[in-house]
């Protein structure tokens, strides 16, 4: 009998510890730090955006959008023969667990197309990041000049407007 009732703690442990893990890990959540968009140069309707992407397991983003453009896409940067190229990230950024997944000038952004406006610094760009697993995390993303000093980027979680926060990054370009 005792050595049943062992045998049956024994297989359902594993199953225990699962759910108990699962449960301190919680829903999936990724936190927007440093968003801000490019202005769009005069006669433009297109602006890229950057920020820093950190999920508390392991994600994906897979899309994002906005209202005030007719298309945004995930894009890379690559350098083939000297020449830099621009492309569609079809799968998505990875998103590890606990690291800062950069969209910065130069490497991986966020393209905006056919703004139904241009876009002056100072202004907001309301922006949804949708992932794999995450919530959707929508934002006003602030018009500006990346890693300007006094340029603010976003913070935030699901559901939160977020909240300012300066941005790093010293890059210059797209």
């Amino acid at each position: 009998m005792i050595r049943s009732c062992l045998f049956a703690v024994a297989l359902t442990a594993p199953v225990l510890l699962a759910a108990c893990q699962q449960g301190e890990t919680g829903t999936a959540v990724v936190e927007v730090a440093d968003l801000v968009c490019r202005e769009t140069p005069r006669g433009q309707s297109q602006t890229a955006c950057y920020a820093t992407l950190t999920a508390s397991q392991p994600d994906r983003l897979v899309s994002a959008s906005s209202p005030s453009a007719a298309s945004v896409e995930l894009h890379s940067m690559s350098t083939e023969g000297g020449i830099m190229r621009m492309s569609e990230m079809a799968d998505g950024l990875e998103l590890p667990a606990g690291q800062g997944a950069q969209l910065a000038p130069g490497g991986d952004h966020i393209m905006v197309t056919g703004l139904t406006a241009p876009l002056v610094g100072g202004q907001t760009l309301p922006l949804t990041l949708t992932f794999e697993r995450a919530p959707a995390v929508t934002l006003e993303a602030p018009v500006g000049v990346p890693g300007r000093a006094g340029v603010s980027g976003r913070r935030g979680r699901p559901g939160s407007p977020g909240v300012g926060a300066e941005v790093a990054d010293e890059h210059a370009g797209h």
